[in-house]
């Protein structure tokens, strides 16, 4: 018993004693060995009846029966030793009768001692008597193997492109042979389930895994290893040991290449497709170009793995190509082994980690600089089965830690560990630095007495772990209270980052999974652990179930949304099912108007004299109804927040543009018009323009009088206040006497224009008074229509000018004599909706270029086109005239697929673009290349002039802004594109952020310097969430704050700002005409 017991646990670092090869094994001698084992059965069974009744009839202290029993079995022995004997000297057979007769005495006194020695006190992990609770229903092993089968029926849908060509694969149990005595869930052989698909079509195929165990029992034609969980547990457990042991000794069956049935993970490292249990080293697996699957052999990374198993869920990391793996060993300390391998394949040195004892660790995390460990309570004693209990059990007087590893470290030395309760879990979504603290995220098991038995009334709650390394402390952060979760998956481009969204299935109970959940680990945040944080669930009809689901990102690209990649038609612009991206936090609306409140208290500094009289207004999004579908930043109804300066004192007020929409849907009380960004992508989006136009068509509504919402732009032309945004026309709104804001109307110029659009960046010369603006049109040639205004407010007449296909023109430019216009690499291509995809999406291969026009040209015929790669801008500061060039003044964007999806990644380089009239030439010229800056602003009354100073927000990241910058464009003309030209930088506080700033001149005298003046904006202090007015001082290195307004009302981020002075509001004319 005791060498059974040490070849069975070689795999837990024991030396094995017996070494055969199975090789050696003629066919007859395989047939031979089948027959005499199926004989022994038999025997087995004949006597464990006879044992049975014996137990019945008189088990008690006298042992009479026990006797009585050995006896009868050694009787049985003897005579069957002696038969054997003389058959041997006769038939010189070289050792098999000799085999049969040492294995039939061998399981005969094992199922003696098994059964009479059966005692009460047992305690197995998993009851051996209810092996049919996991060989019955959908549990049940699949009685054959199943080659490529094309007939996958698609019921619905189409298969994604970003699956074509792959293959999804699910590892799991599946028992090759009748258990003989006890099994679970877990002990079945590695069965895959493999579907391939190709051109829209599917391949499904099903295969074991053939490991070394599986294969020397397929020749044997029965089980030969022991079940791990549903066997090795008191006293029958030693006894399947030393039969266990017994069998490798006489070479029925060689342990040395593995024990383990690798059916529980998959990993795919340095070109090899890996499958994994935690009782054996990996498998390696191969793909066939037509959907089959052969395996390799057992895989220990070029003989460097020594120990005889390594974890099934190790971590690979996506950025260093790494994997970080363990092994654990049982029986002797240190129990644990940390190791990694380079991403060619090259295992390092193991990091031995001391434990107290032997515990469960069926799982770890990883971060970019650290590897975190659990010692959990499920406890390994080994020693436990000679008291008749189960060797894996629960310690409820330990407490679970975590051990925080550099992942660069050589020994254990640095090991940081923290102590915190409830905190044992079977599986680990992802980790991360946040600050001081390591960030894990996992399902915490409780009340963990039952992770074995009585799973079905087991709980797990996704929670997150927050170790301090700075502090040594350590709390757990619970996600959602009311949702029994496990299988966490995420997008694994973002292993070892901060991760968002996680998806996993809800128990049914355990092990059956009824649905699909989603969480926003973000919206958790804020200690309301609540239903809140579920953005996505589905669930299943009665009596159906799921397996653990799978994350497939919709594209490798970077750029892609963390959680965009459902497998369905959709294709979104911005996930419809994330509408919180921009609902929570100050970017949550407020849901009230606020009419005029003098409460704002100045909290230090006076309001400088030029601001007196005049108000400044930031426009923004504030969906004034629950968004019914999808939602993005960009779709809500448009707001003002207005300051007015009087005499020192301020007031706020904020106030909906009430636009046609807003009128109709504020009188049907709920969503009736399309969102632009958030729902007009792929089929459904289809289905949302179906629906709009139906209800038009029923009366419903009336998109006659416009679509648009109002919430980006402003400008004051012609004695008019003007809200806009490039969906709809733009609409006049009033500034009263005490600083409210009342709507005018939709203004088309007096009929002038026809367009349905304008955009929300017209550009007003100063010197003449004309404004410059375009429509676009995204359905037919000519596309782009640019237009003039002139001061008295009459519009001209349009000039048409012909694109190749429609693009996002969001800004444009103006120089005293040309107007300058980009055609980016944002294209609109209506058609692909009916591909399942977003109509706004990045022509890769086009070159974004320059229009120059002169300003009184009344057809295209002048134009001149500059190509200029990486030059695709949202915004433009300014442009002017320099000699034979063009200086336009913008921020790139890249990578530009990064504009609408994962716009916290996004990076915009300030630069100018110089446009050569006479030599055709164009060039692209940085000014500062370690500054992520947008929404620059400059002195209005250098519009279509040189231009110095430039102020813009800095990114934290977008679209929050965490400071703002002054540019200095002449430092940065000598090449030297440094620090040297950021001249003043104001950086707010961790959860401080601004909205884009406005300038405003000291004075409108023209001798001025052209800094001189103050930056306004709108500041949110998110912890204590408190929102601001600020002014700076222009000049000022630092940007200094000059004055301070606590708002009474909260601000949310928003867009554009304009301040308009007090001369200009007396000049208002408060209608359309």
């Amino acid at each position: 018993m005791t060498l059974g017991l040490a070849l069975l646990l070689h795999k837990y670092h024991l030396t094995s004693v017996c070494q055969t090869n199975l090789s050696t094994y003629n066919p007859s001698r395989a047939v031979f060995m089948n027959a005499q084992l199926k004989h022994i059965q038999v025997g087995i069974t004949r006597n464990n009846r006879v044992v049975r009744e014996l137990q019945l009839t008189s088990f008690d202290d006298s042992n009479s029966a026990r006797r009585e029993a050995a006896a009868t079995t050694k009787r049985e022995v003897r005579a069957q030793i002696a038969e054997v004997g003389p058959r041997r000297s006769a038939s010189s057979v070289a050792g098999g009768n000799l085999i049969k007769a040492v294995l039939n005495t061998a399981e005969t006194l094992l199922a003696t001692w098994i059964e009479v020695g059966r005692s009460t006190t047992v305690s197995p992990l998993i009851n051996p008597s209810a092996a049919e609770m996991f060989t019955v229903g959908n549990f049940a092993p699949v009685d054959r193997e199943c080659p490529p089968d094309e007939n996958v029926e698609i019921e619905s849908g189409t298969i994604p492109s970003c699956l074509n060509g792959g293959v999804y694969l699910r590892n799991g149990p599946n028992p090759r042979h009748e258990p003989d005595f006890g099994y679970h869930y877990f002990d079945g052989d590695g069965m895959l389930h493999i579907v391939k698909f190709r051109d829209g079509k599917a391949t499904y195929c099903c295969r074991y895994i053939r490991t070394n165990r599986f294969i020397q029992e397929e020749k044997a034609g029965k089980p030969l290893f022991p079940k791990m969980m549903g066997e090795l547990h008191g006293f029958i457990g030693l006894a399947r040991i030393a039969l266990f042991g017994l069998r490798a000794m006489l070479g029925v069956l060689d342990p040395v290449g593995g024990i383990g049935t690798a059916n529980a993970g998959l990993a795919f490292f340095n070109g090899k497709l890996l499958a994994m249990s935690e009782d054996d080293q990996p498998y390696a697996v191969h793909i066939t170009d037509d959907g089959d699957l052969r395996s390799i052999g057992r895989y220990d990374f070029n003989g460097a793995l020594k120990a005889p198993n390594m974890t099934a869920h190790p971590k690979i990391d996506p950025k260093t190509g790494e994997m970080f793996s363990y092994t654990v060993n049982f029986v002797q300390a240190p129990y644990l082994n940390l190791f990694n391998v380079s991403a060619d394949g090259k295992k390092r040195a193991n990091v031995n980690i001391t434990l107290p004892e032997a515990c469960l660790i069926h799982d770890f995390a990883i971060t970019s600089k650290y590897i975190v460990i659990p010692d959990t309570q499920i406890v390994f004693r080994i020693q436990e089965m000679f008291n008749a209990k189960s060797p894996v059990c629960i310690d409820d007087k330990k407490i679970p830690r975590f051990g925080v590893l550099p992942r660069n470290a050589t020994t254990e030395a640095r090991i940081k560990w923290f102590d915190l309760p409830d905190s044992t879990c079977f599986h680990y979504v992802n980790a991360w630095e946040e600050g001081d603290e390591i960030v894990v995220v996992g399902s915490t098991v409780s009340p963990i007495q039952f992770i074995f038995d009585q799973q079905d009334k087991m709980e797990s709650r996704l929670a997150r772990f927050h170790l301090n390394l700075k502090t040594g402390t350590a709390y757990k952060q619970e996600v959602a209270s009311n949702a029994n979760f496990d299988g966490e998956q995420f997008n694994k481009m973002y292993q070892c980052k901060k991760t968002r969204y996680v998806y996993g299935v809800l128990s049914g109970p355990f092990p059956k999974y009824g649905g699909i959940a989603k969480f926003d680990l973000e919206a958790s945040q804020n200690n309301d652990v609540t239903q809140q944080a579920v953005v996505g669930w589905h669930k299943f009809p009665a009596n159906c179930f799921c397996s653990e689901p799978y994350f497939v990102p919709r594209s490798t690209d970077p750029s892609n949304l963390e959680d965009d990649g459902r497998s369905t038609t959709v294709s979104p612009l911005i996930n419809p099912s994330a509408p919180e991206m921009f609902t929570v936090g100050n970017f949550a609306h407020v849901d009230r108007e606020c009419p005029p409140d003098e409460n704002v208290e100045i909290e230090f500094g006076t309001i400088p004299s030029c601001l007196n009289g005049g108000v400044y207004l930031r426009n923004g999004a504030n969906p004034r109804h629950e968004p019914d579908f999808g939602y993005h930043y960009f779709d809500g109804d448009g707001m003002l927040h207005i300051v007015k300066f009087r005499d020192g004192k301020a007031t706020y007020r904020c106030r909906y543009i009430r636009t046609n929409r807003f009128v109709q849907e504020e009188k049907a009380g709920k969503p009736l018009f399309p969102k632009m960004m958030g729902e007009i992508h792929g089929l459904i989006g289809l289905a949302r323009l179906a629906l709009f136009g139906l209800r038009a068509m029923l009366g419903v509504l009336d998109p006659v009088g416009g679509i648009g919402t109002a919430n980006a732009g402003l400008a004051f032309f012609n004695g008019k206040l003007l809200a806009m945004s490039e969906d709809d026309q733009p609409y006049v709104v009033h500034i009263t006497d005490d600083g409210d804001v009342r709507t005018i109307g939709r203004y088309d110029f007096n009929g002038a224009l026809k367009a349905t659009n304008m955009t929300a960046h017209p550009k007003i010369d100063p010197k003449t008074g004309e404004m410059f603006s375009y429509s676009v049109n995204f359905f037919q040639a000519p596309y782009l229509t640019l237009f003039k205004v002139s001061v008295d407010g009459r519009k001209r007449a349009n000039v048409n000018i012909t694109l190749p296909e429609a693009c996002l023109i969001h800004d444009f430019a103006i120089t005293s004599k040309y107007i300058v216009f980009p055609d980016t690499q944002i294209v609109l291509r209506m058609q692909e909706m009916f591909n399942a995809k977003s109509p706004v999406g990045v022509d890769d291969k086009k070159i974004p270029r320059f229009g120059v026009l002169p300003r009184n040209a009344t057809t295209e015929a002048r134009i001149k086109w500059f190509d200029l790669p990486d030059s695709t801008c949202i915004h433009y500061v300014n442009a002017w005239e320099q000699g034979d060039e063009i200086v336009v003044v913008g921020s790139p964007l890249s990578p530009i697929h990064f504009t609408f999806q994962q716009s916290d990644k996004l990076e915009l380089r300030l630069a100018t673009f110089h446009l050569n009239l006479k030599t055709g030439k164009a060039y692209k010229q940085e000014v500062a290349s370690n500054a992520n800056f947008d929404g620059g602003q400059f002195n209005k009354m250098y519009q279509c002039k040189k231009t110095r100073y430039v102020y813009g927000v800095l990114s934290g990241p977008f679209p929050k802004y965490g400071g703002i910058a002054k540019f200095d464009l002449e430092a940065s003309q000598n090449n030297d594109v440094t620090q040297q030209a950021v001249v003043g930088c104001h950086k707010f506080p961790a959860n401080c952020f601004c909205s884009e700033p406005y300038f405003v001149p000291r004075s409108t005298d023209p001798s001025i310097l052209e800094d001189d003046g103050y930056i306004l904006t709108y500041y949110h202090d998110e912890a204590a969430n408190v929102s601001k007015l600020l002014v700076l001082d222009a000049r000022s290195p630092t940007l200094e704050i000059v004055t301070s307004l606590k708002l009474p009302h909260r601000v949310p981020y928003g867009f554009h700002g304009l301040f308009v002075t007090n001369e200009q509001l007396s000049n208002q004319k408060p209608s359309l005409v």
